[in-house]
Order: C-alpha cells, then sequence, then structure tokens
C-alpha cells in the first residue's frame, strides 16, 4: 500500500479525510485545521486519518456500502413492504455502529501515536465545527474513561 500524500484543502472547518481509493491515496486536510489546532492536535488528527489508512477502513466501507445495496435489493425484491423497511433501518443501524468502531480505532491509534490528551484535545475543537454531531460526543466520552 502506498503512503498516502497529504493535501491542503480550503476549508475555515477543522477536519480532515483519507481517500484510499484512488490511483493515488492521499490524506485531506482542512485549512481550518492547520490554522486553529495546535500543533500536537494537528499531529492527533493526521495520526487518526493514518489510523484510517493502517487499518484499511476504506476497503471495509466499501464492502459494507456492497453490502447494504446487495440486501437493500433483497429486501425490496422478496420482503413486504413493512419487512423491507424493518431490515434497511435494522442495516443503516449496524452500518452507523461499524463505523462509530472505526473511528473509535482511528482515536484509539491516535492516541498510542501522540496522546490521549492531544487527541481529546483535537475533538475539542473538532466539536465546534460540528456541535450536533453525537458521533464525536461519543468518541470523546469513549476516550476521556
Amino acid at each position: 500500500m502506498k503512503r498516502p500524500k497529504i493535501v491542503i484543502i480550503e476549508d475555515p472547518r477543522v477536519n480532515a479525510a483519507y481517500f484510499g481509493l484512488t490511483r493515488e491515496p492521499y490524506i485531506a486536510v482542512t485549512t481550518g485545521a492547520t490554522i486553529r489546532l495546535q500543533p500536537q492536535e494537528l499531529v492527533s488528527l493526521i495520526a487518526h486519518e493514518m489510523g484510517h489508512v493502517r487499518r484499511r477502513h476504506d476497503l471495509w466501507q466499501l464492502g459494507a456500502f456492497i453490502s447494504s445495496v446487495a440486501s437493500a435489493y433483497a429486501a425490496v425484491a422478496w420482503l413486504s413492504v413493512n419487512q423491507a423497511v424493518v431490515a434497511l433501518l435494522v442495516n443503516l443501524a449496524a452500518f452507523v455502529a461499524v463505523k462509530l468502531l472505526w473511528e473509535v480505532q482511528a482515536d484509539a491509534d491516535a492516541a498510542k501515536e501522540t496522546s490521549a490528551a492531544s487527541v481529546l484535545a483535537m475533538l475539542e475543537v473538532l466539536q465546534e465545527d460540528h456541535e450536533l454531531n453525537w458521533q464525536l460526543s461519543a468518541r470523546y466520552w469513549l476516550l476521556k474513561r
């Protein structure tokens, strides 16, 4: 696997994302992150994304998407409307739970590479730009424990 390049994108919000299913994998970091995070917090943000890289969460996410599409097709084709709705909601709930697990894993990887304190500080700044994101709150709570 190629080591991803780091690309800066113009956006005042604090964020980063890993794109690994491209010819040249990269981690996009926003200008807001480079301006508003302290140096150690920025390192934690990039270490979090590298956790996704090492664990190949991009491939897992692709597999989950394909599985969701296949199960949605099967639910609509072979089940009653009520059963199909229930099946799709269960599938969505499972995906959300697995996505949270991936984020917590990447947070834990970042805490090992840097420190839990810098990851928590980074999550606090991230929370400012994503106020209603329950997933960030859950990740923050899990790291504080």
